[in-house]
């Protein structure tokens, strides 16, 4: 990076000889040195920040061999003036990369908590941006996608937050040890684990799924030609017991029962995700089993 000299009142400084200092470029180890200089003069250090690095923090620590001295607003030191044979090494200036933080929020089809090929994204979901104080710093909506991305941010501890959808359940936490295709967020807040990122960074692994509950049922009918098809004139059977059984996608067993309504109808409503079997108990004697469905 370039490093000039000026003097008290900007203008390019002069060394002991009267001779206008050349400006500095700082070597692979960033260091620079301007020698030859004139003793009682005042002089400024300006800092040329580079392409992409934003000026950290003037003065943060009480070593001022470690602490940065440029200015962020104008990246000059402080005024400096010699004494002779003096070598002032104090005048330093700290730079950072911004960083960058997002991924996906997804439709979780079977609510295994991993992000499966087909699973698609979640568009229009709020997701904000918390500091290591809690004060929320941003906030954005995912693309159609499910994509979200957090950019431009200084490098520190963060806190993302993934508003639940309407209609839509936050899936578990942390389930296959694969970070890049979990969800990071807490199904009881919303809230990821903090994030520690550093300048340069872009964090990409911090996801969100959500399922939806399901239903299912149908219809119990009068197969009055026993062909198995469910044609127009033939009615429902009212009072059929139908039970369904099976394991939902967290290893719960599931087992409910319900009967056919007046029309024939029946269903299961608010279904985790997972394996179900339905059965159907025979009704009275003035019925026989259908021929299997052909055409359902």
């Amino acid at each position: 990076m370039t490093v000039r000299l000026e003097d008290a009142t900007g203008n390019p400084a002069r060394d002991i000889n009267n001779n206008l200092v050349p400006n500095a470029t700082t070597g692979t180890n960033g260091q620079y040195q301007f020698t030859n200089l004139r003793p009682g003069v005042v002089y400024v250090v300006n800092f040329i920040a580079p392409n992409g690095f934003t000026t950290t923090s003037k003065d943060s620590g009480s070593a001022d061999d470690k602490d940065s001295d440029a200015s962020p607003s104008t990246g000059k030191s402080q005024q400096v003036t010699l004494s002779s044979g003096e070598n002032n090494p104090t005048i330093d200036a700290g730079y950072y990369s911004r960083a960058s933080l997002g991924d996906f929020v997804w439709h979780d089809l079977n609510a295994n908590g991993v992000q499966e090929a087909g699973e698609p994204g979640i568009g229009g979901v709020t997701v904000r941006l918390f500091n290591s104080s809690g004060v929320q710093e941003a906030f954005t909506l995912t693309g159609p996608n499910g994509m979200y991305s957090f950019t431009n941010l200084t490098p520190g501890s963060y806190t993302v937050k993934f508003d639940t959808p309407n209609n839509y359940i936050p899936t578990p936490k942390d389930r296959n040890g694969d970070d890049t295709k979990d969800s990071d967020a807490n199904p009881t807040n919303g809230l990821s684990p903090v994030v520690n990122i550093a300048g340069g960074d872009n964090v990409t692994t911090i996801d969100a799924g959500y399922y939806r509950l399901a239903q299912i049922g149908n219809f119990v009918w009068e197969d009055r030609n026993a062909k198995g098809v469910q044609d127009a004139f033939e009615p429902g059977v009212a009072g059929v017991t139908v039970t369904l059984m099976g394991t939902d996608a967290f290893g719960t067993p599931v087992s409910r029962t319900t009967t056919t309504d007046a029309t024939g109808f029946y269903q299961f409503t608010n279904l985790v995700p997972g394996s179900y079997t339905v059965t159907f108990t025979k009704p009275g004697e003035a019925y026989k089993a259908s021929p299997r469905c052909r055409n359902r």
